[in-house]
Formats: structure tokens, C-alpha cells, sequence
């Protein structure tokens, strides 16, 4: 599902209303909420981790699959590199220092409290230009003390808020693309025992998002994997052609109040032969009214034309879950 429009206009108030209803039959939902505003209700059941005082209990280095025959060393450094470098390391020299750290990392783990602490001083032990040049562009998850061991854990059946409140917007992006990285590949692999699970990001398009990045690979696969993905951003000029081409092939679309630049490009969107149509009902969209497109029944009637939806989930008490819920490990 992609959800977008600006600031204001409903998107928020939308995804708790669809995050509810994924709890009350059964599901399970991971919520990144960049600034500590993630919309609560009251009866809501949720699980609040605070990345920065809890911690998130994500393994990158985790070589059960090595060990078992299912995966070679190789191929788990490569993935550990492709989540775990940003795009602003490409020298070869650099990234040949950080395999040489996370190979450190792994032999002497059991020494240091965290993966973070093995493969920074991984990067240490090299004594380097290269090494250094490396530290550098990683210093921010090396030194973060974000991936660590966590009393807090997801729960299943339950709103899982995982907050970012208080880190540098920068740090954020890695933080949610490294968690991402980790959790797709233990959901290729079977090794996610989260069941009927829904991703939500907001302001998407702040994330890594060229081909063969873990983002374009959900957008593209999640579906194969049975992974619900609810997406949000203020702007889609941001995206380039082939981005929106993906972006178009999400089961639900929902444009709230669009920004003044945007509105033509989403009209055409929505429904290419009538442009000038819903560029009219996309100017007087009200607050909390969107233009929903996709897969959409109505009392159990498939609906194949666009619709305006609006939400009116605060008149509703929320339902709890049937059964109580159970922890999942990270």
C-alpha cells in the first residue's frame, strides 16, 4: 500500500486506522515512527521500542546458516556489506576494509558486547588511511549503540512502534535500512517466524531505493514472501520513472491532499484518461479524504474504478486481539 499527501492531510490518522485492523484479525505490524508522532489510540495494543534507550536486537552476523551448509561465508559478508555500507563508501580499497572487519568481527565476537564493538575494532586493528576512511562513513551504527542486545523484543499480534526520536534524521535512514536488510533476508530464508506481518515507513522516499536495494526488492517480492508493506511520503516528484513504475504496482494506493506541485502528475496516476477529472477532485479533497486506487471491495463487491475514502476510526473503540499475545525473538 502507498500512502501519500502532504503534511496534514489525513495520512497519519489512516495508517493507525489500517495498523488497528491488522491487529484485530490477527496480524502483526512493525511501525517506524521517525519523529515520536506515531498516532495512538486509546485502547490500542502496542509495543513501544525506543531504538535509542531500548535497543534493537538485530543480528548481522548471524552464521547459522554458514554453519548448516545454506549459505557460504562469501555470500554472507557480500549481503552484511550491501546493508551495512552506505552508498557514500564505493572505493574498492575501503570496502576490501570493512570485509576484513566483519570477518574480524565474526571470528572474535564472543569478546565484544555488541557486533557494532567487534567490527569497529575490526577497523581499528587494520591501522589504515583506508580502514580509517571507512570508520568514518560508519562511525554513526558503530559508535550509535543502537544494535544491541534488547529486553524489548517484536511481539506478535500487536502495534510494534519502533521509534527513532532523538537521532540525527541521517542515522535514522541507516538505522530502518540495516533493520530491513537483516529481517528480508531472515524472511527468504524462512528463519521469520512472524506471521500475517506488515511493514509501515514513513517518508519512504528518504530510504535507499535503486534497483537491488532491500526496499526495491520488497516493493517488487513481498508478496511471493507474504509480507504486507504500508508505505508513506509526502511527495511522489521525488521518484524517478522506473521507481514509479514499482510504485504503481502496489495492490492499494491512497493520495491524500496532494502538494500544488504534485497534483497533475497524480491525476495521471490515478487513472490516465481523465486527468482533468481527478485533478478537480484532488484540489477539494477534504482533510482525512483520500483517492483510494487498487484492489478494493466494497461489502464484499470487487471495486475496479477509483473511490474517495475518508476515516472515521475515532467514533470505533478499538478491539483487542482474541488471544493474548507472545514474544518473538529478534
Amino acid at each position: 500500500m502507498i500512502i501519500s499527501g502532504t503534511s496534514g492531510a489525513g495520512k497519519s490518522i489512516r495508517i493507525v486506522e489500517i495498523e488497528r485492523n491488522i491487529i484485530r484479525e490477527g496480524g502483526t505490524v512493525i511501525a517506524f515512527d521517525i519523529n515520536g508522532t506515531h498516532e495512538k489510540v486509546e485502547g490500542e495494543i502496542y509495543n513501544y521500542i525506543s531504538a535509542q534507550r531500548d535497543g534493537l536486537n538485530v543480528k548481522l552476523l548471524d552464521t547459522s546458516l554458514v554453519q548448516n551448509g545454506q549459505e557460504t561465508m562469501t555470500n554472507l559478508l557480500e549481503y552484511v556489506m550491501t546493508i551495512l555500507c552506505p552508498r557514500q563508501l564505493r572505493g574498492a580499497v575501503q570496502q576490501n576494509a570493512v570485509r576484513e572487519a566483519l570477518k574480524f568481527a565474526i571470528r572474535n565476537q564472543k569478546n565484544f558486547s555488541t557486533e557494532m564493538e567487534a567490527i569497529a575494532e575490526g577497523l581499528n586493528v587494520q591501522d589504515s588511511t583506508e580502514a580509517k576512511g571507512a570508520y568514518r562513513h560508519l562511525c554513526d551504527i558503530l559508535e550509535g549503540n543502537i544494535f544491541r542486545c534488547s529486553e524489548k523484543q517484536i511481539i506478535e499480534r500487536r502495534l510494534n512502534i519502533i521509534s527513532l526520536k532523538g537521532i540525527n534524521p541521517k542515522t535514522q535512514k541507516r538505522i530502518i535500512e540495516i533493520f530491513l536488510g537483516v529481517y528480508w533476508k531472515m524472511l527468504r530464508t524462512n528463519e521469520n517466524n512472524l506471521k500475517k506481518c506488515t511493514l509501515v515507513i514513513d517518508e519512504f522516499q528518504n530510504l535507499a531505493f535503486e534497483t537491488n536495494t532491500v526496499l526495491f526488492q520488497m516493493l517488487t517480492e513481498a508478496r511471493k514472501y507474504k509480507l504486507q508493506l504500508i508505505l508513506a511520503t509526502q511527495t511522489l516528484t521525488v521518484f524517478s520513472k522506473k521507481q514509479l513504475a514499482v510504485i504503481n504496482q502496489a495492490a492499494v494506493k491512497l493520495f491524500f491532499q496532494p502538494n500544488v506541485v504534485d497534483i497533475r502528475q497524480i491525476a495521471d496516476f490515478i487513472e490516465p484518461g481523465k486527468k482533468e477529472n481527478w485533478f478537480a477532485k484532488l484540489r477539494d479533497l477534504k482533510i482525512g479524504q483520500a483517492i483510494t486506487v487498487g484492489e478494493l471491495e466494497i461489502n464484499g463487491h470487487p471495486k475496479s474504478q477509483p473511490i474517495v475514502t475518508y476515516s472515521d476510526y475515532q467514533s470505533k473503540k478499538a478491539a483487542q486481539p482474541p488471544n493474548l499475545p507472545h514474544n518473538i525473538g529478534g
